[in-house]
């Protein structure tokens, strides 16, 4: 009889864990799939929020014009500087919204008495907008900046420094103008892509004849004194093909303090001609 007993008591044992773990079991499958639903559901959410945020755009898109100030303050913000707008549009790439403005001014900011005067003229400045990166920040992302059409004048000056736009920089017998001012908001820290721009290269010595650069395309990345040219430009009755550059800086630009390596290539180029945008310094 005692034997009896103690082999009986193992199997009750065995029964009482094995009902104790089936309910274990289930109340996790349960927890699971209320989970599973909730993230189901917020995947919907997402997605459906997504979808109306893309379609509120899409329609907003040709009725962009009536919020012209809007967009001149935060076109503003984002490139550091006041500016005005003769025209604008917008239309879609794919999935991607773009801004497109004609007629962009950015307005001088280097004295009181200059405020309000215009600095530089693109004939067009295109923004695309991220939709992802603006449905997850709540705030229009941009996703590329080009700025179209503009002329620019350099001087390589007598010191190694240069002169933007033509005009004198500020120093000893200069003035703080247009050309300070504009060059001073090209060499702030970011990112700049100008397209089909214009750029005459003229040497201060005389050195050479002045040349013009058309077509240009390339991209500025300041960051402090670091500074990264890369691109291509049409040189007239020098090269038939585009000529690639590339220009290494690092220094104050407007000055003498500065040095880098300048890379060009290209294909059927007349070289004399390019020799003269490097000239070494005499100290």
């Amino acid at each position: 009889m005692t034997s009896r007993e103690t082999n009986a008591e193992p199997v009750a044992s065995t029964a009482t864990l094995g009902e104790d773990g089936t309910v274990r079991a289930d109340s996790r499958r349960r927890l699971l799939r209320r989970r599973l639903s909730r993230i189901r559901v917020g995947i919907g959410f997402l997605i459906l929020s997504a979808a109306l945020l893309l379609a509120g755009i899409r329609l907003s898109l040709p009725a962009v014009e009536n919020y012209r100030s809007e967009v001149q303050q935060w076109v503003s913000q984002i490139l550091g500087r006041a500016l005005t707008i003769d025209a604008l549009s917008a239309y879609w790439r794919g999935w991607t919204p773009v801004l497109d403005m004609q007629g962009v001014r950015l307005l001088r900011a280097d004295s009181i008495g200059a405020r309000g005067e215009s600095a530089l003229t693109f004939e067009r400045v295109r923004i695309s907008i991220d939709p992802v990166a603006s449905f997850a920040s709540r705030a229009i992302v941009p996703n590329s900046i080009v700025l179209g059409g503009a002329s620019f004048a350099i001087k390589y000056a007598a010191d190694g420094s240069l002169r933007i736009a033509g005009m004198r920089t500020a120093g000893p017998g200069g003035d703080a103008g247009v050309t300070e001012d504009v060059a001073r908001w090209l060499l702030r820290d970011g990112r700049l892509i100008f397209d089909s721009a214009t750029v005459s290269w003229t040497d201060e010595e005389g050195r050479g004849t002045p040349l013009l650069l058309t077509n240009v395309r390339v991209q500025l990345l300041n960051r402090g004194e670091d500074h990264q040219l890369t691109g291509s430009f049409r040189l007239p009755g020098v090269s038939q093909d585009r000529i690639e550059l590339a220009l290494a800086a690092r220094g104050d630009l407007l000055t003498s303090g500065w040095d880098g390596e300048l890379l060009l290539s290209g294909n059927g180029v007349d070289v004399f001609p390019l020799v003269q945008i490097y000239r070494p310094i005499e100290n």
